[in-house]
């Protein structure tokens, strides 16, 4: 009998934030794998199924339809996922405009999904705890270190943040860099509104961040 082709078990991420999928090790012939994918205002894919063969499997709770996929080795690091042609809509694994296909890569050490969820928290409470020297070094190591695996959101919030203590700790030259690098990933109208036009969580988001960022400039700006 022909040996399954398998893929090797790793987490292989789509870049900026979008997603990962995990494949497990070779069980009786077969892979376990789970799709998470993140997308505007919350919505979320979430698929998981059995691979057998590049041909993945995914049921629903009802199991009156199925998911078929077709998920390829591209390189060593690299795998390919598609929708197989012939397959039943996968639209209901998938909330609005958020997608699964796509190139994904082994994400950089350090930096898988859960990883990364767990660094930004850490930041957050060293922060709270006004423990800057902490905060201000384990977020520019995620920035650098992690850029390919971040959303932008999480980009703009984490160089903010930079900036905030770089205030605080009267470095007014870096403070400003950072301060000025969100003010440009966020352009407004002569309004005060985002140029872009975003959904309602989005335009939220970028009203606070660039308001952030303003204060901070104009403080640090005066300081000078």
């Amino acid at each position: 009998m022909a040996l399954a082709a398998k893929i090797p078990a790793n987490e292989y991420s789509l870049g900026d934030g979008r997603g990962y999928i995990n494949i497990w090790p070779v069980r009786d012939g077969s892979q376990a794998f789970l799709i998470h994918n993140d997308g505007p205002n919350g919505a979320t894919c979430g698929l998981k199924g059995v691979l057998r063969d590049n041909k993945g499997k995914v049921g629903s709770p009802e199991k009156s339809n199925l998911c078929l996929l077709r998920i390829t080795q591209t390189g060593l690091l690299s795998v390919s996922v598609k929708r197989e042609a012939n397959s039943p809509s996968c639209s209901g694994w998938c909330g609005p405009r958020v997608w699964f296909e796509g190139a994904y890569n082994v994400p950089p050490k350090g930096c898988y999904y859960m990883q990364i969820r767990k660094k930004t928290r850490r930041v957050s409470d060293l922060v709270e705890k006004k423990e800057f020297d902490a905060a201000f070094s384990l977020s520019k190591d995620l920035l650098s270190k992690c850029r390919t695996e971040l959303p932008d959101s999480t980009k703009i919030y984490q160089t903010n943040l930079l900036a905030m203590i770089s205030a605080e700790k009267g470095d007014s030259a870096r403070c400003l860099e950072y301060a000025r690098w969100v003010q440009k990933q966020i352009p407004v109208r002569d309004d005060g509104q985002p140029a872009e036009d975003l959904l309602p969580a989005e335009h939220a988001f970028a009203l606070e961040q660039r308001a952030k960022a303003d204060a901070l400039s104009e403080r640090c700006s005066g300081e000078k």
